[in-house]
């Protein structure tokens, strides 16, 4: 009986040494018009004017088992597009700023909005040494939705008051244009991701990470509207500023609605000119908005790297540190958080037993 007891405790013991538990935290946020910090705050003080707002967030804790790993994924993809025009209308009414006499302002916006959960099955191969690939498969729970285009005119007849028109067609939760009452959908789909690091020879090494290479979101019985908003019937307040009540002609309804996710890329490229410097090369690329960086890699010994990158769009400054089992990242334009245009955290761990 000893030996098949010491058994039961060693095959335990053998198994967990096999398990790695791992934890992957990302997000990337980017506000042209205004600050981060005046969004969360629903406030719009600091308006410099601009086309983007994005901000891609994920969240995922599990294990890895051998070359497999599962995991549970939460995830928030907002894109946001629109005119000059558009941003500088809805920061003059919004704030009843005085609105320039005559002036026609060009209206376009366009909204891609997913929040998610799910479960992620993953696995990775390894290529003669020097090429490691990781493919992710994710079952996605949809919890929120928003898509579609608004497009027409603004013209300010005076400075507190103006006309609209201009025509809408999008799917939603929550109907933030007409206020419509409705119950949100419920929605299913999936996501493929992919990921590359090939280590080309002594010098180059090439990184790349694609999420959502291939995924759908399907929502079931998803509030939609598509209709023409006209300022026909107008309401002024106690100050005479005209009060957005926009008239609606066209059609509310319900249907079954397909979003397709669009892929989201991080692409590295390293250069090792000596054994303790790197010259780097970064992009990020959104449905949006493409972010490129350059800067500069130092070996602090064989298994950790610490990097200063420069981005150009946004003027933000990213500080790297990677080391084996850990990965840390942050990205801002700002000292101070409630001044940032741009700011980006990641953070990678696994635990060796």
């Amino acid at each position: 009986m000893k030996p098949l007891v010491a058994l039961l405790f060693f095959l335990p013991a053998v198994a967990l040494a096999d398990v790695s538990p791992y934890l992957s935290l990302h997000t990337f946020t980017y506000s042209e018009p205004i600050t981060i910090q005046n969004i969360l705050n629903d406030s719009s003080d600091s308006f410099t004017g601009g086309e983007d707002v994005l901000t891609h967030n994920w969240a995922e804790i599990g294990a890895t088992y051998n070359n497999f790993s599962i995991g549970i994924l939460s995830r928030y993809d907002y894109d946001l597009e629109f005119s000059e025009d558009t941003a500088e209308f809805y920061y003059l009414i919004e704030n009843k700023k005085p609105l320039p006499q005559g002036r026609v302002f060009n209206l376009s916006l366009e909204a891609k909005h997913t929040q998610s959960d799910g479960v992620r099955f993953s696995y990775a191969h390894t290529f003669k040494q020097n090429v490691n690939i990781n493919v992710g498969l994710s079952y996605l729970r949809g919890v929120w939705l928003t898509e579609g285009k608004a497009q027409g005119q603004g013209v300010a007849l005076t400075e507190n008051d103006y006309d609209f028109l201009f025509d809408v067609n999008y799917y939603y939760s929550e109907d933030a244009i007409f206020e419509r009452k409705v119950d949100s959908p419920e929605g299913t789909g999936y996501s493929i991701d992919f990921t590359l690091d090939w280590e080309v020879n002594q010098q180059w090494e090439f990184n790349l990470r694609v999420i959502d290479l291939l995924g759908r979101m399907y929502w079931e019985y998803a509030p939609y509207t598509t209709a023409v908003a006209s300022s026909d019937n107008k309401e002024y307040d106690d100050d005479g500023y005209l009060i957005y009540k926009p008239v609606l002609s066209g059609y509310e309804g319900n249907a079954d609605f397909t979003q397709k996710l669009k892929p989201q890329i991080k692409a590295l490229v390293n250069y090792q000119w000596n054994n303790k410097f790197a010259a780097l090369g970064q992009l990020y690329s959104f449905y949006t908005a493409n972010f490129y960086q350059l800067g500069l890699g130092y070996s602090l010994n064989r298994k950790s790297l610490l990097s200063m990158l420069y981005m150009f769009e946004t003027n933000a400054i990213t500080i790297d540190y990677k080391m084996q089992y850990f990965h840390f990242m942050i990205t801002s334009d700002a000292f101070q958080f409630d001044d940032a245009n741009t700011f980006a955290l990641s953070l990678n761990t696994t635990i060796k037993f």
